[in-house]
């Protein structure tokens, strides 16, 4: 396509008066920005789509672009306008207005949760973004709210598209908060809040992990989503069973990876040494896989035995101090020790040997010798 007078980017270089932004000229901006085989129209078009997307009239033409009629290119950046609109412009809403918003966000994920996955996701942000504002004075139990909404029986969509969906918004809830622009103190108060929203998300995600008819990519959805709240900080004791869950999980080669992230996520969060007891737990757990180390690495299998040899490092790097404590159990730390000296004797080529190299063990004896000092001092 030449470039022409009337291309929604050429308001930027004078040879035009700006054009509106309408559905119309959003979606011939678009088609520009894909399919335009020049870079410069291509650069004019973005420009104009991204003030496009902070324009006023974003509110009207983003419901418009979400039409079943629309390719996914469109939708998703009909969703995305909502998402910067809601996360960016939110003092710009009225207040009379934030339930008719939600309700109109909840429609959209119920109908998309049958359709294009990104377009979900970017949906699923925006809803996320809107409820961490919302949260929590105007909107209580934002969390337990979604969990109950999706779960109703009436809704049109199958149960596992149902399923899918919430999965898909409880996973970016925690993640839009890392993210948020929200102020410093209510940063605070929402992150109070969310914690105590964990008690309508684990027990679900408990219940789909180990139900034996989950299939997979339910439980693949399970294990992330839990990789994402653990990252706020949870208290260690409050998600002991799902952690025992996702070692479960571990013996599933399809999970595997997902699992290993969960576990490796939630016990290297800094606050969980304050958790003597739940560590002590999962020491067993970890020694437990040790039959699995060696076949995988007999086998020549390095996603398996990095994969085990990242979640023996992670408890003994980052709790050797708070496990050293405990004398009575020094012959299980003694051998968490020894599997992660085995870990550093498996061969391989970067980036597995730099996450289960001599370094790590390097770290861990210091620390153990130190502990072992102060206590023949005193």
């Amino acid at each position: 396509m030449e470039r022409r007078e009337e291309q929604p980017g050429a308001a930027g270089a004078g040879a035009a008066p700006a054009l509106d932004f309408t559905v119309e000229n959003v979606e011939k901006a678009l088609h520009q920005l894909y399919y335009d085989p020049n870079i410069e129209n291509k650069n004019l078009a973005q420009k104009w789509l991204m003030q496009a997307q902070v324009s006023p009239q974003a509110w009207h033409f983003s419901w418009q672009l979400l039409q079943p009629d629309k390719v996914p290119e469109i939708q998703y950046f009909g969703a995305s306008a909502l998402h910067i609109k809601i996360s960016r412009y939110w003092s710009d809403i009225p207040t009379d207005q934030y339930e008719s918003l939600k309700a109109q966000l909840f429609t959209q994920i119920t109908r998309f949760a049958s359709g294009s996955k990104i377009v979900l996701t970017r949906l699923c942000v925006a809803l996320a973004s809107l409820a961490l504002s919302m949260m929590p004075d105007a909107w209580p139990c934002a969390v337990a709210d979604m969990v109950r909404l999706f779960q109703a029986e009436d809704s049109p969509v199958d149960g596992q598209g149902r399923c899918l969906a919430l999965l898909e918004l409880l996973t970016v809830l925690p993640e839009e908060f890392q993210t948020s622009r929200l102020p410093q103190y209510r940063k605070g108060l929402v992150r109070t809040s969310l914690a105590v929203e964990c008690g309508a998300v684990f027990p679900l995600l408990e219940q789909l992990l180990q139900q034996p008819s989950s299939p997979s990519c339910v439980r693949q959805k399970v294990l992330k989503c839990f990789s994402s709240w653990v990252q706020l900080e949870v208290p260690l004791q409050d998600c002991e069973a799902l952690i025992q869950a996702a070692f479960a999980a571990l013996q599933d080669s399809e999970l595997f990876d997902s699992s290993v992230e969960a576990i490796v996520n939630a016990i290297s969060q800094p606050d969980a040494q304050r958790y003597v007891n739940t560590l002590l737990k999962l020491i067993p757990l970890v020694l437990g896989l040790q039959e699995q180390l060696r076949q995988a690495v007999q086998n020549g299998d390095m996603e398996t035995s990095h994969g085990i040899c990242r979640i023996a490092v992670a408890l003994g790097e980052n709790h050797s101090r708070a496990l050293l404590d405990q004398v009575e159990h020094w012959q299980s730390f003694l051998a968490l020790v020894n599997m992660i000296m085995f870990c550093t004797g498996i061969p391989g080529h970067y980036p597995v040997n730099e996450t289960t190299s001599s370094q790590t063990h390097s770290t861990l004896l210091p620390d153990t010798k130190k502990k072992k000092k102060k206590k023949k001092k005193k």
